[in-house]
């Protein structure tokens, strides 16, 4: 009945704007590269390009200039410098990185290329340092709940990539050296070529670097990169893009608790992936197009088992074909219509001996709706249905069903242009998580009820005002999660922060259960600045306060427990620069404040989390200077981790800088050292 009422609203919608008596607009143009998409026009926040002035929401763009600025080679450092206390990254290279946009978890965030979801089958979280950035011109990140549009996985936010599109007629491309301070070293080409309707690109990168201390082997990563794009009649553009990965990343931080360090200099975990995305647009005329997608995602780690003394391997995969249309009804109206089928695999060794299997797969359908109720007022609406059956093989080569579900999701937007510069947008709506197929396959295997889907509502608004160089906003949200999987062995309403530091478990008893709920809410606001003429000078600034409560616990462990560690109240930064025609300067700071968070790694399996408030703050300092010799030659330096200090392995194993401000970013992993590296590249 949802889907039925929202489809009779939009078709009216869709009437009353066709028949309003109002002059016409040209004809949007087709579609354009990444690369040449302008700043201020975002391809991800709905079904076609769309200026962000009119978006009812927060999408933040970054484009290739932004990545090669940041030296990151993965999204998770890229994203640890641009979303600072949203990003938990432990600094140590090659080390997992999660997202908790908004104060939302790390498994509700969505990361999408070419529109294919990056997920890990096998695991409960997207660790963002597995991808690489090879090949993408550009990021966009999309703040709040995103089920509606995109499906499960999203009730916290999008970031989606973009491959690097068309390139200029004739062969050209990128060298690219350098290295530094801890023993830093990195070098890539990126050849391209391109002729009347098509081109062709390519790109090979690689990094090593060391962590605190020398180990065995040090972190190394090699990426590959193709694209290939055509026009194919005057209608209709193929494109293709693949890139491959090798990470070797040493782990020798295996515990880190109150009590006890433990460091072994061989630990490591391997990743490789593979990734390859196609898509076919045709437009045949100005108020029809369709878009075909399809791709195919593949992860395999091998992570150390400690108890074992070996490495366990996973492996995950995912295929998907979507299917796009899009209608102009008028010219003060639009829709897109999406339909889904997708299929994920994952691999991983049975609890005893040999491998389980899981297998995932859903089908979905979306509907959006744009009008242009006035020529200052707009309306998005977005609605989502999805179907979604998981399925578990033990290692015996028995087949259990895992779970079933079907979702819906709504959400509007309304943005008002209010004149002199101001805009006021709301937004909100329902979000929804089907179980990860790693959990359902762990209640499968151990005859445990199926799992729910876990259940959001949300709100957001925000108040922008651009006048001449100045920019300001106001935003604020709040979201409400229920019904969350947690472990069986965690009791949400009796978090293990009431019992004794270092008093032991109960055996963890395998297996999951919905009852979890916490609420998070924020506020952020900005200003920033940009002059021309003779001194092109930038500034930004921000503060973002944040909570995120556990509705479970009581009044003195709301803030406490392993449901919403790792949240900072409070986060504030600025970034300043300077683009003359020759110096480019660019000053960041940003300080991340206090927060719960668990005082013992992951690697402990003998312990129960123990979450508590550290009292300490980290700062984020960086200046980065490129100097262009010419249109084929530059130089960037890069002085990164200043706020932090040289500490040994020694300090670390003797907890001596436990409670100091700047010390780590995550508990028991300890902080970078301040690093210095030159890069030079040529272009040709």
């Amino acid at each position: 009945m949802r889907s039925r009422a929202l489809l009779c609203v939009l078709a009216a919608g869709g009437l009353a704007a066709q028949e309003a008596p109002v002059p016409a607009k040209p004809a949007a143009p087709p579609p354009q590269a990444p690369a040449e998409v302008p700043a201020t026009t975002s391809l991800a926040a709905e079904g076609g390009p769309v200026d962000l002035a009119l978006v009812p929401g927060r999408v933040r763009i970054f484009r290739a200039d932004d990545i090669a600025q940041s030296g990151a080679r993965t999204l998770g450092e890229f994203l640890a410098q641009v979303l600072p206390g949203q990003v938990q990254d432990p600094g140590q290279p090659g080390m997992a990185v999660y997202a908790y946009p908004g104060g939302a978890r790390p498994q509700d965030t969505l990361v999408l290329l070419d529109g294919l979801p990056l997920t890990d089958a096998t695991s409960r979280t997207v660790d963002l340092n597995r991808i690489p950035l090879a090949g993408i011109d550009r990021v966009e990140v999309l703040e709040g709940a995103g089920s509606s549009r995109f499906g499960t996985h999203a009730m916290g936010g999008v970031v989606a990539l973009h491959s690097a599109g068309t390139t200029g007629a004739g062969g050209h491309g990128e060298l690219a050296t350098g290295g530094g301070s801890g023993g830093d070293r990195r070098g890539g080409v990126v050849p391209a070529y391109g002729w009347g309707s098509g081109w062709i690109r390519a790109g090979s990168l690689y990094q090593e670097d060391q962590p605190l201390t020398e180990t065995a082997r040090p972190f190394r990563m090699g990426t590959v990169f193709l694209g290939f794009g055509q026009q194919v009649g005057e209608a209709a553009t193929l494109s293709v893009a693949y890139r491959n990965f090798y990470q070797s990343v040493p782990l020798p931080f295996e515990k880190a608790t109150p009590l006890e360090r433990v460091f072994d200099e061989a630990r490591r975990g391997d990743y490789r992936g593979n990734q390859v995305t196609a898509s076919l647009r045709l437009e045949p005329s100005r108020t029809f197009a369709w878009e075909l997608r399809a791709g195919y995602v593949n992860l395999r780690r091998e992570e150390p088992n400690d108890d074992r003394g070996l490495q366990d391997r996973f492996q995950s995969g995912r295929g998907q074909l979507a299917l796009a249309f899009h209608w102009r009804a008028g010219a003060r109206a639009g829709f897109t219509l999406g339909l889904e089928a997708q299929e994920e695999r994952a691999t991983q060794p049975g609890l005893l001996a040999g491998l389980e299997r899981g297998r995932n797969r859903s089908f979905g359908a979306a509907l959006e709706g744009r009008w242009d109720l006035t020529p200052s007022l707009r309306l998005v609406a977005n609605a989502r249905l999805e179907s979604l059956k998981h399925r578990y093989t033990a290692p015996d080569g028995r087949a259990l069903d895992a779970g079933s579900y079907s979702p819906f999701s709504l959400r509007l937007g309304l943005n008002q242009a209010l004149g002199a510069g101001l805009r006021l947008y709301a937004l909100a709506g329902t979000g929804f998580n089907t179980p990860l197929l790693a959990q359902t396959m762990v209640n499968a295997r151990e005859g445990l009820p199926a799992l729910q889907q876990e259940k959001s509502t949300f709100v957001q608004v925000g108040l922008g005002w651009d006048v001449g160089p100045f920019t300001t906003r106001l935003e604020a949200g709040r979201t409400r999660y229920e019904d969350l999987v947690s472990p069986l062995a965690t009791d949400l309403s009796a978090p293990a922060a009431r019992r004794p530091a270092g008093a032991a478990a109960a055996p963890a008893a395998p297996g999951f259960a919905n009852g979890g709920a916490y609420r998070q809410q924020g506020v952020e606001a900005a200003v920033g600045y940009r002059s021309g003429g003779r001194l092109p000078l930038g500034f930004d600034a921000f503060i973002r306060n944040q909570e995120a409560r556990d509705l479970g616990a009581g009044p003195e462990n709301r803030f406490g427990t392993p449901l919403v560690q790792n949240r900072p109240f409070t986060t504030h930064g600025f970034k300043i620069h300077y683009s003359g025609p020759k110096v480019r300067v660019e000053t960041r700071w940003n300080r991340v404040g206090r927060r719960y968070e668990s005082v013992q790694t992951y690697q402990c399996s003998d312990l129960e989390p123990l979450v508590t408030p550290t009292f300490v703050s980290y700062d984020d300092l960086a200046v980065t200077t490129t100097y262009t010799w010419s249109r084929r030659f530059s130089v960037i330096v890069r002085g990164e981790h200043l706020a932090q200090k040289n500490l040994s392995i020694t300090d670390w194993q003797g907890r001596r800088t436990d409670l100091n401000d700047n010390a780590a970013m995550v508990y028991g992993i300890p902080a970078p050292r301040p690093s210095v590296t030159v890069e030079a590249r040529f272009r040709y």
